[in-house]
């Protein structure tokens, strides 16, 4: 049950508070654990409220408002906002769920500035399954972007729940991934409930919920802030056995996402790509770093068996069948004239310009544009500034 739907108004009152607490600027959740390890409960720091100047840490900003608002807090406008805040989501049908609730994540409970509390719509009960985390560039290239959604859906069948932030790019590829094979989801926002972002992708988002479910730590009416967007990650990171990293540059998010799962005993893994892609120096940096190559959905597996073997929870399996792992461009290359299986073979496994494209046959290919062009529509390869990349799906 959500600590909204509470039937006990002393809960509803802590809560109420709590909200309130979230919105003062430079507190956040460290702050607000050092002032509940002084006071109590949230009701014993309304009621009596410690000296500030022994709270440790405290910001001088975060004084000055909290003094505001513990002088009249239920008159204040932090308790009004937070009231109405409440009764939005509560009558959206979503959830508030306390640090100390059954349901609450416990990956999150690790986290040394763990949120007091986080928002959720949809189903909470995805929140502490066997789950992996997905991210990676907003702009993929060479095919990437499906080759992320095959393997989502491949773990996802295999019984993980893919984890992202519904970012455009590899964020959004993994969620669709899952969604495909009726998976479950969990998107992890830097915004509240009620700013889709990007907001492109409110018809994903709805679908996750319907499907998983989004989750959030910052209150409602919360902007999508670039400072934000780290502070996430560490959500994101926590909530899986691991982070798969497909495509980062030098620096990048997803990095930083990577970073947090190392600090927080996760696994890291990453896919290799191009060694003239700028968008693989971030992976290859973490392979150099002791992060697991992927190259397919059976390396996560195996090693997050040998964490859930280890935990004494119940294995994943791998949802494909022998054989099933080949690349699907190869497959299908099967089904293509002669003429379109020259020249797909003269692409390679590259990015490749028409004229590289051109030399590497050893003949002429009458139409070779035009055969180009029926590889394209087949979705056997794709065009990106000028290169011709085959689609890895």
């Amino acid at each position: 049950m959500s600590a909204i739907d509470s039937p006990c108004p002393q809960r509803l009152d802590e809560l109420t508070g709590l909200v309130a607490l979230q919105q003062i600027e430079q507190l956040g959740p460290i702050g607000i654990a050092a002032l509940l390890a002084k006071a109590g409960t949230v009701t014993q720091l309304l009621q009596q409220p410690p000296n500030l100047n022994t709270v440790v840490g405290l910001r001088t900003k975060a004084k000055q408002q909290l003094s505001g608002f513990l002088s009249h807090p239920r008159q204040s406008r932090l308790w009004i906002d937070a009231e109405n805040a409440l009764a939005w989501l509560a009558a959206q049908g979503h959830s508030v769920i306390l640090k100390t609730d059954e349901n609450f994540p416990k990956g999150f409970l690790e986290l040394g500035d763990c949120p007091p509390l986080i928002y959720c719509a949809g189903d909470s009960s995805f929140l502490n399954k066997s789950a992996i985390s997905i991210v990676g560039t907003r702009k993929p290239s060479g095919g990437y972007g499906l080759l992320t959604e095959r393997l989502a859906s491949q773990l996802a069948a295999a019984g993980l729940t893919i984890v992202s932030g519904m970012a455009v790019g590899i964020d959004a590829a993994a969620h669709r991934g899952a969604l495909a094979v009726g998976g479950q989801t969990v998107a992890v926002w830097a915004t509240g409930l009620d700013i889709v972002y990007p907001p492109s992708h409110s018809a994903l988002a709805q679908q996750i919920i319907q499907h998983g479910c989004v989750i959030t730590e910052m209150p409602v009416g919360t902007p999508a802030l670039p400072s934000y967007f780290p502070r996430r990650n560490r959500l994101v990171s926590a909530l899986g056995f691991g982070v798969l990293v497909v495509q980062a540059g030098l620096p990048s998010g997803s990095l930083i996402t990577a970073h947090y799962a190392a600090e927080q005993n996760r696994e890291v893994f990453a896919m290799p790509g191009s060694v003239q892609n700028p968008l693989s120096r971030g992976c290859h940096q973490l392979i150099k770093d002791g992060a697991v190559l992927v190259e397919s959905e059976t390396d996560i597996l195996a090693v997050i068996n040998q964490r859930l073997t280890a935990y004494g929870l119940p294995l994943v399996g791998s949802c494909v069948p022998s054989g099933e792992g080949v690349d699907r461009p190869i497959k299908e290359a099967l089904a293509i004239n002669p003429t379109l299986q020259t020249v797909l073979a003269a692409i390679g496994y590259d990015p490749s310009p028409f004229e590289v494209i051109e030399s590497r046959l050893s003949q002429p290919v009458e139409g070779l544009t035009a055969a180009l062009v029926d590889l394209e529509l087949e979705g056997l390869i794709q065009v990106v500034a000028g290169l011709y990349t085959r689609n890895y799906q």
